[in-house]
């Protein structure tokens, strides 16, 4: 793990790393992501007002084909 860490840290086209950690992902334990960008603008958009987020999230994203939600507890404020 810390080498993988230590590989993309020192990519160099890592521009920004954040790990973000769910605890309702259906498993027994909180499960942790890695998400690594590479551009600087993925920070800004990471560390977005819950407001900006809501918006992003209305204009990007689609209608599933059951009509059911395709996010079931995501949202502006989840992200914060």
């Amino acid at each position: 793990r810390e080498k993988m860490f230590k590989l993309l840290e020192d990519h160099s086209e890592t521009a920004a790393m954040f790990v973000y950690e769910e605890s309702h992902s259906r498993f027994y334990e909180p499960q942790s992501f890695l998400v690594v960008c590479k551009s600087n603008d993925c920070r800004k958009r990471w560390y977005a007002q819950p407001d900006e987020i809501d918006f992003a999230i209305y204009e990007r994203i689609r209608d599933t084909e059951s009509s059911e939600p395709a996010l079931a507890l995501f949202d502006g404020s989840t992200q914060r």
